[in-house]
């Protein structure tokens, strides 16, 4: 059952809901979903996950798929997109991460430093939290899941310029309100 091409009738029968379908699909799939996730760069359990998210997509996409369109390539589109999404997001955490380090006193001059540092991030958090509830709903959506403008727009059914306008807010608002408890 190795054959590449999934017939239209198997495609019909996923559009259906019928499970043995999708059983086929995944068995003629699922070694190149994660055969793509891991060129691309992702470690073992991301590109399981990849696999993963693949597959659920397959699933609720089923009834609006067309038997006389590539298979194959919705296949290895939905997974390159989800690899990419990880691969953004593990970007995101890593330059979350630096940024810590670089709020993050390099050498401790006793307990007075490292309770203005835990202060500090207490109310950069506290900021976030203040902010409009879809400008940082947007900001959690690019920076805790790296998800580009245009995907946060056909998420929310937003304009990407509202989007990018309300990253721009949010993001003046923590650097100033950050920039003013520096200060003080």
């Amino acid at each position: 059952m190795r054959s590449s091409i999934v017939s239209k009738d198997v495609i019909r029968a996923l559009q259906s809901g019928k499970e043995w379908a999708f059983d086929i699909v995944f068995e003629i799939y699922n070694t190149r979903v994660f055969g793509l996730a891991i060129k691309m760069g992702l470690p073992k359990m991301e590109a399981e996950g990849v696999l993963q998210e693949t597959f659920i997509a397959i699933w609720d996409q089923r009834r609006s798929l067309d038997p006389n369109l590539s298979f194959n390539s919705l296949v290895l589109t939905i997974a390159k997109r989800q690899t990419i999404k990880v691969i953004r997001s593990n970007a995101s955490r890593a330059q979350r991460n630096e940024h810590m380090r670089y709020l993050m006193p390099t050498s401790y001059q006793g307990t007075e430093d490292y309770v203005i540092y835990k202060e500090m991030l207490k109310e950069a958090k506290e900021k976030l939290d203040s902010l409009p509830k879809k400008q940082k709903q947007i900001w959690m959506l690019s920076k805790e899941e790296g998800l580009s403008s245009r995907e946060i727009a056909d998420r929310l059914n937003l304009t990407k310029r509202t989007v990018e306008n309300h990253l721009f807010r949010a993001n003046k608002d923590i650097k100033d309100f950050l920039r003013q408890k520096k200060s003080n």
